[in-house]
């Protein structure tokens, strides 16, 4: 995958949505982007850990990387904006670790069925993945780091 000026997109909703023939993703500034739900929907061919990008203007992320099989990680997860996370993370069945996710500001269910489908998932754990969930969220950082 080309590296390509992503830099003044404020949404990239659907950008990537069933290409199941990407096996990699750059590092692309993404620091201006709100959304990205759906953005890498069912991109199984990704594989690994997803790589390090700034999602600090982050507002929504709903089903961002719904079926992504194959991711085991990600690099970062910077989310201090974050209002919706519907199904994020649903059925990454290979998703073991998460290194910090902050849900604070997520509003109503925001974060329904966040984890949904991610048997694997060891960081957060049950206990964490509950507060994150609950109401007022977390701001939760991994104490350790992902492979």
């Amino acid at each position: 995958f080309p590296q390509i000026d992503i830099s003044n997109c404020e949404s990239l909703n659907e950008a990537w949505d069933g290409c199941t023939g990407l096996t990699s993703f750059p590092v692309l500034d993404v620091s201006n982007t709100t959304t990205v739900s759906r953005a890498w929907r069912g991109c199984t061919g990704l594989t690994g850990q997803f790589p390090a990008l700034d999602f600090s203007s982050l507002l929504e992320m709903d089903y961002a990387w719904e079926n992504c099989t194959s991711i085991t990680s990600f690099a970062t997860m910077n989310t201090p904006e974050l209002l919706w996370a519907v199904a994020a993370f649903l059925n990454c069945t290979s998703l073991t670790c998460l290194p910090a996710l902050n849900t604070t500001s997520v509003i109503n269910n925001g974060t329904d069925g966040l984890f949904g489908g991610t048997p694997s998932l060891l960081r957060p754990d049950a206990s964490e993945q509950a507060a994150l969930t609950g109401a007022g969220g977390d701001d939760w950082t991994n104490p350790g780091s992902c492979p």
